[in-house]
């Protein structure tokens, strides 16, 4: 087994370089890959174009061991075959994009405003929604599954890199790799901020329509925004070093989100970029999840 060494501000971040395993438990549940252990440095320099206060101070994470997470946001596929095979429902109403945000009293995770394939995302779902479906997981499964900390999310989109993005720090290249507001965004609204390119997606994209990155994973940037464990905090002063998730404070009413969505631009698709939301109650046709697993 290989090991692969990044050097930056005098820190050094290891991963290990292995082959990719992946599994996948049953018909319906997520393919998960193994993503390696290893350290790296968590948050966004000081230096760093565009970076918010919240997105430092940095924090070195070690992942002692191994830890599996899925190669795709929760599709509408796997969702379907949840809500199917349990009690769970979900109440009507749900945020659309329609060049603004606005509330829908009919719209659900199966009614939005765009076409939705088996291969589209799961939107339109809440943080408990997302917990509701990997308890449905972890019975009918041989891993136990949960929902990535921000510091397991982070360390899985980074694949290895210390640049801005995971393919380096020149924004203009997002269009090859992530699904975010483009031309044909302001094609239809010409007031919306884009940028100036076209990805042939207005709203969420089938997920693998773009390339995986470093750790074969999709759409870990753009597409769509995914919830993490964790609650809200303004800075990683309370982050713990072995990347578990911070689980406790003053602002557990509101979680984080990772990886920004369709509607979205460059800034909010840096490595480091957080978000929060409100739970219980936020339903938005950008915010999805992926889960990930334990190993042992």
């Amino acid at each position: 087994m290989g090991r692969v060494l990044f050097i930056l501000a005098g820190v050094m971040l290891c991963v290990s370089a292995q082959a990719q395993d992946t599994f996948q438990d049953c018909a319906d549940c997520p393919e998960m890959v193994v993503v390696p252990a290893g350290t790296y440095l968590m948050g966004a320099p000081p230096n760093e174009a565009d970076r918010q206060a919240w997105d430092g101070p940095q924090v070195n994470v070690s992942f002692a061991e191994p830890f599996a997470i899925a190669r795709t946001e929760t599709t509408y596929k796997q969702f379907a075959a949840f809500m199917r095979e349990t009690s769970h429902r979900i109440a009507p109403g749900c945020n659309l994009f329609n060049g603004s945000w606005r509330w829908v009293e009919d719209a659900a995770w199966n009614n939005t405003n765009f076409p939705m394939t088996d291969d589209h995302p799961a939107v339109c779902v809440g943080w408990y929604d997302a917990l509701a479906f990997i308890a449905w997981l972890n019975a009918k499964g041989e891993h136990t599954y949960y929902l990535p900390s921000e510091a397991e999310f982070e360390y899985a989109s980074r694949a290895g890199s210390t640049t801005t993005f995971p393919w380096g720090d020149d924004r203009a290249d997002i269009f090859d790799h992530a699904n975010v507001s483009g031309l044909e965004v302001k094609a239809a609204w010409q007031h919306v901020d884009a940028h100036a390119c076209d990805d042939g997606f207005i709203f969420a994209a089938p997920v693998k329509s773009f390339p995986p990155n470093a750790f074969g994973l999709h759409d870990m940037f753009g597409n769509v925004w995914e919830w993490n464990a964790d609650c809200w905090s303004f800075s990683h002063a309370s982050q713990a070093m072995d990347g578990s998730p911070v689980t406790q404070g003053f602002h557990c009413e509101r979680r984080i989100i990772k990886g920004t969505g369709y509607e979205s631009v460059a800034r909010y698709a840096r490595s480091a970029a957080r978000g929060r939301d409100p739970i219980p109650g936020t339903r938005i046709a950008v915010i999805g999840f992926r889960v990930a697993a334990k190993l042992k």
